[in-house]
């Protein structure tokens, strides 16, 4: 076969590092070792009216037996509520710090947040405060949370909260989660 000006006949191997926050290359072999992560979504108030703030909060957890590596969480708010910009806020759960991690959050209500590495049984909070405005109707606030690693599966749970006009009660509930 012949590539390039390579006229030998053999192509020419490519190797590819990826660093981590250090500027160490992570090994190939701990990118094969596959690892399980679980998500739950909690909300602060059980009773939503339009107008009111309401605090959530993401844990994202290792579960599996290896280190999961590059995670990258996702929530994207789907209704008539919006993230306010400063009130995010990830915290270390397992070492008990606050951290600074690469995070967003965009126009369109989506928030992202990247984990170098999560070690066995390690636990990151995420929380946000969500201002839930006025609507002529009944809504429901729907979430969806993802949370995938370079050597994990694609964990996503979906949530509905019912925010009710201002004289009426609501509730949270979780719907799906795969």
């Amino acid at each position: 076969m012949k590539i390039g000006n390579d006229t030998s006949g053999i192509a020419n191997k490519i190797t590819l590092n990826i660093l981590n926050k250090e500027g160490y290359a992570i090994e190939e072999e701990e990118f094969k070792k596959k690892t399980t992560l679980d998500i739950a979504k909690y909300s602060l108030k059980e009773n939503i009216k339009e107008g009111d703030t309401n605090t959530y909060t993401l844990n994202i957890q290792n579960v599996g037996e290896n280190t999961a590596r590059i995670v990258r969480v996702e929530e994207k708010i789907e209704s008539n509520a919006n993230i306010i910009k400063d009130s995010l806020r990830i915290i270390d759960v397992t070492n008990n710090k606050n951290i600074v991690l690469e995070k967003e959050i965009t126009d369109d209500n989506k928030i992202t947040a990247v984990i170098n590495k999560m070690f066995r049984y390690e636990k990151y909070e995420i929380t946000y405060d969500a201002l839930h405005n006025e609507s002529e109707t009944e809504q429901k606030m729907k979430t969806i949370s993802k949370a995938r690693g370079l050597n994990t599966e694609e964990k996503v749970k979906e949530s509905i909260i019912n925010v009710r006009r201002k004289n009426q009660k609501c509730r949270y509930r979780n719907n799906k989660s795969s």
